[in-house]
């Protein structure tokens, strides 16, 4: 089986980026307000700079990670015989876990799992208590494909260029293929 790479969708990334932008400058609008244009309902020139400066902060973060992301070539989750690799940030509770492979070996069950109306691929690791205890430590878990094991991982198909069914399909596929090749013949 080859390795399957997939992309992250950036037909989303544009249009957050675009709006980021506009409120912006509606923030950079709002502080430079002069005092002639307050009018009944913003009766008071300190609030609407105030809301210009939260408005220019948190947008311009916003905006720089929509581009940060939009411009970033490295491929959204890798997929091989060996595991996979996600590369797109802000996944789990640190970068850390986000960029380093998974082996199929540690990974107990992928099913899926639905909150409200979003649907997630959920991967159950075989330890469920090993992780939790090198995260606690603050220790460098080191090389995932040694000591990662923990609760349950879940993937959301939002920011790649793939649909849920198909990924959840190629993920089993994939695991399946694994589990059947480290089966001693007999």
């Amino acid at each position: 089986m080859d390795e399957l790479v997939i992309d992250k969708s950036k037909s989303k990334l544009g249009p957050l980026a675009l709006l980021a932008g506009l409120f912006l400058i509606l923030g950079v609008t709002m502080l430079s307000t002069p005092e002639h244009c307050v009018n009944q309902l913003w009766n008071s020139l300190n609030l609407i700079r105030t809301l210009g400066g939260l408005c220019m902060v948190f947008f311009w973060i916003t905006l720089f990670i929509g581009v940060r992301i939009l411009t970033d070539h490295t491929p959204g989750l890798i997929i091989d015989q060996q595991g996979f690799t996600s590369h797109r940030g802000f996944v789990r509770s640190s970068d850390k876990f986000s960029r380093e492979r998974i082996p199929w070996r540690n990974i107990a069950e992928i099913k899926e799992f639905k909150s409200g109306k979003e649907r997630l691929v959920e991967i159950e690791f075989r330890d469920q208590g090993n992780y939790w205890d090198l995260t606690k430590s603050g220790e460098d878990p080191g090389d995932l494909e040694e000591s990662f094991s923990g609760p349950p991982f879940l993937l959301s198909t939002k920011d790649l260029s793939i649909e849920f069914d198909d990924l959840l399909t190629q993920l089993n596929h994939y695991h399946q293929a694994a589990r059947t090749q480290s089966k001693p013949k007999i």
